[in-house]
C-alpha cells in the first residue's frame, strides 16, 4: 500500500477508542454535555474516515432509493 493511509482502518479504531471513552466517561462522572460533544466529533470524523477509505478503495458510494 505505500504511504498511504488507511482511512477504513482508521475509522475503524477511532470507532472503538471513542466508545472506550464514553464509556469511561460515563463511569467516571464526566460531564455528560461534554460526552456528548466527544461523541458526535469522534462518530463524525469516523463516518468521514470511512468515506475517504471508501473512496480510496475505489468503491462506489452506497445509492440512495429512489421510492418516493
Amino acid at each position: 500500500m505505500g504511504d498511504k493511509i488507511d482511512f477504513s482502518l482508521l475509522a475503524v479504531v477511532l470507532n472503538a477508542g471513542v466508545s472506550v471513552i464514553l464509556l469511561g466517561g460515563l463511569i467516571l462522572g464526566i460531564n455528560p454535555a461534554q460526552l456528548i460533544m466527544i461523541g458526535v466529533l469522534g462518530y463524525g470524523m469516523s463516518i468521514l474516515f470511512r468515506r475517504i477509505g471508501r473512496n480510496q478503495a475505489g468503491i462506489a458510494p452506497k445509492s440512495k432509493s429512489k421510492r418516493r
